[in-house]
């Protein structure tokens, strides 16, 4: 690693270690980099600054159900296997948790976010997405299907370059 100028850096005096270089799996607002938040929280003191941080993971068979939405299921435990990963941030007093499901027989994994304020301050949900996708920076083609009833399926492909976020590109 080496010193970067202009970049943000997590802990003073330390120019070698910052989130804009690495990886994340689930990127919060105001964690000293530039990627787009996966969720944002604004806070009564007008704060939007969290930091969730690993607390346990547990994994077993079957897919939890999501009351109220659309979702993935099995008929039996046994046709998939979920994982658990529990973040908590101890300052706003709140939880998330990522669930990951692979099923067994298809090519599929189904991802959901659970969030739970712990505390007694109220906290407004600004911004959750379930999937924070943070790839390579290289070229990329992003096909979806567009369209509405009875034409569901015209298919499109946009060049996907690395400072777009999910929305921006299904408003191409």
């Amino acid at each position: 690693m080496k010193h970067r100028p202009m970049i943000s850096y997590v802990y003073e005096g330390d120019l070698y270690f910052s989130m804009d270089h690495i990886k994340q799996e689930y990127p919060v607002y105001g964690a000293t980099d530039f990627k787009y938040p996966a969720i944002e929280i604004l806070q009564e003191n007008g704060s939007r600054i969290t930091n969730f941080e690993y607390v346990s993971h547990k994994i077993y068979n079957g897919k939890p159900k999501l009351s109220g939405l659309p979702a993935t299921y099995t008929e039996k435990d046994n046709e998939a296997s979920t994982l658990e990963i529990l973040l908590r941030d101890n300052l706003i007093n709140s939880e998330i948790t990522l669930l990951y499901t692979i099923f067994n027989d298809y090519d599929a994994i189904a991802r959901s976010v659970k969030i739970e304020n712990k505390g007694n301050q109220n906290l407004d949900l600004t911004r959750i997405m379930s999937l924070s996708l943070d790839l390579p920076d290289y070229d990329y083609e992003f096909m979806h299907l567009s369209g509405a009833w009875a034409r569901e399926r015209p298919v499109l492909i946009n060049n996907w370059e690395a400072t777009l976020s999910w929305p921006e590109l299904l408003q191409m």
